[in-house]
């Protein structure tokens, strides 16, 4: 079983061997024009790649801003509990002083 499996294998690795050197001389055939080809497409890599590195820069701005937000929203939340619980004392005041008068 494993030498069958060896010698399938082997043949495998021959015929893709094969394969290359047909590739390898239609890649020779066309190489001029690929390489023009392959300028271009660097040039679009290139900006691409700028493109990426804009888009990640504006996320990290969105984030940042994203944060600035969130603490501007805490702060709000937490100065709004804080009037509610000045109001609370407050009415609590007001509430027991009327108690009192009424008392008297």
């Amino acid at each position: 079983m494993q030498q069958q499996q060896q010698q399938q294998q082997q043949q495998t690795v021959q015929e893709q061997q094969g394969q290359q050197q047909d590739q390898q001389q239609q890649q020779q055939q066309q190489q001029q024009p690929q390489q023009q080809q392959q300028h271009l497409v660097k040039q679009k890599r290139q900006q691409q790649q700028q493109q990426q590195q804009e888009q990640q820069q504006q996320q990290e701005q969105q984030q940042q801003q994203q944060q600035q937000q969130q603490q501007q929203q805490q702060q709000q939340q937490r100065e709004a509990e804080l009037l509610l619980l000045f109001q609370r004392v407050g009415t609590g005041k007001q509430q027991q002083q009327q108690q009192q008068q009424q008392q008297q």
